[in-house]
């Protein structure tokens, strides 16, 4: 399957959640084997957020795929990757880990983001400082 930035948008569809998670599976072994990182990474961000149960492993998975990684563009990726974790560790009621995440987030924001990416983690952890009461 010759994977394409449109064929990776076209495989998530919100009424087949199993049918996308495996869709987003073969997309990212097609991408890992093209040794195209930037939609190998994609498609794992895109399964961390089908498959809620799994999303730590999925993010995992795309943080070990970008350790070799220099490019920029590609290495924006951390910036969604720890927020979309932040979230989902926020969501299951673990604030420390939240926290950790976010600035994370805001770390790679500073580093291969845009400003806009910064004030969105900014937000994030003064969100979860507040609700954990000042972590």
């Amino acid at each position: 399957m010759p994977v394409e930035q449109a064929l990776l948008d076209s495989l998530w569809d919100f009424s087949d959640a199993a049918g996308s998670e495996a869709r987003l599976r073969d997309a990212a072994a097609a991408a890992a084997s093209a040794g195209l990182t930037f939609l190998h990474v994609d498609a794992l961000h895109m399964l961390a957020i089908a498959d809620p149960e799994h999303a730590d492993e999925w993010t995992d998975a795309a943080l070990a795929a970008l350790e070799d990684v220099d490019e920029p563009r590609t290495l924006r990726w951390r910036v969604s990757l720890y927020n979309n974790l932040g979230w989902w560790h926020a969501d299951s009621g673990r604030p420390d880990e939240a926290l950790a995440a976010f600035e994370a987030s805001r770390d790679a924001a500073e580093r291969w983001g845009t400003p806009q990416q910064v004030a969105w983690a900014d937000e994030a952890i003064a969100e979860v400082r507040g609700d954990a009461g000042d972590l």
